[in-house]
């Protein structure tokens, strides 16, 4: 049996849910905190082709052609009926959100002003996918409310967390930033929904490829596994992404970087190991490892 090249992919996903039980970014991590988390996790992208973009409905090529009022109800209307104004979860925040119409709007308005008809189109490629988009986002940074003693203060806002994912489209990533807001009395909320320009997926690392069979509407579509630090040095390195690369920890910009498969994070991997295995095998579930 050979770990080191049969093996390895799967004990470091493994590795990676573990440490994600005692390894959370809050609003009191540090810099250096949050990168030593998001250095060794992974990102699950989901692939959608243009043939699935227009069976869903969406017509980029009449997107193109209509502006204004009339090319933001297009999208809306589309968005509506593939369930994107609704509610959702994610696994890196654990808490129930809503993304609301006046939110929809709000995002597609900030889309338009980043990046015109071009970032409207992106947008729009989403959409059908926008669920996978949702859950399979990785948390990035939380703050608290920064408008105090300003007009823009709300007093029920707890928490703002900013998360990255994205979509692959043909040979490329499209990276993807949400914003969501946690409120203590009121009905937690996605803020902003924003694409951006599209990263050749041959310049991120690929970790692992999954079929995915979660639901009728994305059963013959793929999830592809990126070490996620991969994509964001990408992003914190390269032009245009300004509004998220912001929040992505400066020591993503070392050059020359290595980024391993495996995680290095702690000391001893063999008690790591037992300590998953116990975990998550102690129900009776087991896993077959591919001889060497």
């Amino acid at each position: 049996m050979s770990y080191k090249d049969n093996n390895i992919k799967i004990i470091s996903l493994y590795i990676n849910i573990f440490l994600k039980k005692y390894h959370t970014i809050t609003a009191d991590s540090s810099e250096n905190e949050r990168y030593e988390i998001l250095k060794d996790e992974i990102i699950d992208i989901i692939k959608i082709s243009s043939l699935q973009i227009r069976e869903s409905g969406i017509n980029t090529e009449k997107i193109k052609c209509i502006d204004g009022k009339e090319g933001k109800r297009e999208i809306k209307d589309k968005a509506r009926e593939l369930g994107v104004i609704g509610r959702f979860l994610n696994s890196d925040i654990h808490i129930p959100f809503y993304f609301s119409g006046n939110n929809f709007d709000e995002s597609v308005n900030k889309q338009i002003n980043e990046a015109g008809k071009e970032g409207q189109i992106r947008f729009a490629k989403m959409l059908p996918c926008f669920k996978e988009v949702v859950t399979n986002a990785r948390l990035l940074e939380v703050h608290k409310e920064r408008y105090k003693d300003t007009k823009y203060y709300d007093p029920d806002l707890e928490n703002m967390y900013v998360l990255i994912s994205g979509f692959e489209s043909g040979e490329y990533i499209i990276p993807v930033k949400l914003e969501i807001k946690e409120y203590s009395v009121k009905e937690n909320g996605l803020y902003v929904a924003i694409t951006y320009p599209e990263i050749e997926k041959a310049s991120v690392i690929h970790a692992v490829e999954v079929k995915n069979e979660s639901s009728p509407l994305t059963a013959d579509r793929a999830l592809s596994t990126y070490k996620l630090a991969s994509l964001l040095k990408e992003v914190k390195t390269k032009q245009g992404y300004k509004s998220i690369a912001k929040y992505v920890p400066k020591k993503f910009t070392k050059e020359n970087e290595e980024i391993s498969i495996f995680p290095d994070n702690t000391e001893n991997i063999g008690i790591l190991l037992d300590l998953i295995f116990e975990d998550y095998f102690s129900d009776g579930m087991t896993i077959e490892l591919c001889a060497g």
